[in-house]
């Protein structure tokens, strides 16, 4: 479901595309919400689409395996757009995995205000993305977060007590202590 990796360097905008992207555009009607089985954080899209990070490799290994489509919340593709470069080719390639259902954005905040708030006065170090993502993980409990972030969401706890379930990368540290 995931598009090739060779597809995802290749994905540039140009005005030309910009223009066709116009008479393609398709508004589907409204269907019933599809149960996500994957989240994603911000961190493995920035790794995917960003060559240059240091996460890339494991990000491009394990998204490319999902054939599911990745669900996240709003603010995330927000947070993800501003550390690639806000109007840059990679944040143009963000948006063609969304316009083709690859990434697949959910609004949170309107609806759960009052959740985020209760989380983040909880939880010191939680953002609204990552409070996003636990509320998302609170109303899809099959889904599983996919992130790079080994510090926070292990610590978060979706119903008050129960612990995410994470799809996480090995920390380098240990990933070197464990190959020798």
């Amino acid at each position: 479901m995931f598009p090739p990796p060779t597809l995802l360097a290749s994905a540039m905008c140009s005005k030309a595309s910009a223009e066709s992207w116009k008479a393609q555009a398709t508004y589907p009607a409204v269907k019933a919400l599809a149960q996500p089985k994957y989240l994603v954080d911000a961190g493995p899209l920035i790794a995917l689409l960003n060559l240059r990070d240091h996460w890339h490799d494991w990000a491009e290994q394990t998204l490319d395996v999902l054939a599911e489509p990745l669900w996240t919340s709003e603010v995330v593709l927000a947070e993800v757009c501003y550390n690639l470069g806000q109007n840059s080719a990679p944040v143009h390639r963000l948006l063609i995995l969304v316009q083709s259902g690859h990434v697949r954005a959910l609004s949170v905040v309107d609806a759960n205000a009052g959740r985020l708030v209760n989380l983040m006065i909880k939880y010191e170090r939680m953002d609204v993305c990552d409070g996003s993502l636990v509320v998302l993980s609170e109303q899809f409990p099959h889904a599983k977060i996919i992130t790079v972030d080994l510090r926070d969401f292990p610590v978060y706890r979706r119903f008050g007590r129960e612990p995410l379930p994470l799809i996480s990368a090995l920390p380098r540290s240990l990933a070197l202590n464990s190959s020798r």
